[in-house]
Formats: structure tokens, sequence, C-alpha cells
């Protein structure tokens, strides 16, 4: 709970949005409610979706480049 909490602040802190982080924080800490955390969880993994797609795709393109250069 705590993790999600400071997940969901610190990728609100970076869009500036302060306000919105408070209410958030809130509310969980006020209900804690499942389908209140499920649907927040839901959010974080479509926004981390492309992030976690851009990430493979930089490893994989290291790893290339690592692999072409290896005598």
């Amino acid at each position: 709970m705590l993790s999600l909490v400071l997940d969901v602040t610190w990728m609100l802190e970076q869009d500036a949005m302060l306000s919105l982080v408070l209410d958030i924080t809130w509310m969980l800490e006020q209900d804690a409610m499942l389908s209140l955390v499920l649907y927040v969880t839901w959010m974080l993994e479509q926004d981390a979706m492309l992030s976690m797609v851009l990430d493979v795709a930089y490893k994989l393109h290291i790893t290339r480049i690592v692999t072409l250069k290896t005598p």
C-alpha cells in the first residue's frame, strides 16, 4: 500500500500535479478501498506500458551493440 502511494506520488510529482497527489494519497489513506487501489494500479500499468516497451527495446539495442562489438 505504501509503495503504491509512493509510486503514485512520484509519478504525479514528475507531472507537477501536487494537488492530485495529495487527493489520491488522502483517498488511499482514508478508504484503502480495493477497487480504488486496483483502478490506480490499472492506470499506472497503462502509463507504464510504453516506458516498459521502450526500456526493453533499449536493453535489446544495447545488447546487440555489445554483441556486435565482441570479437
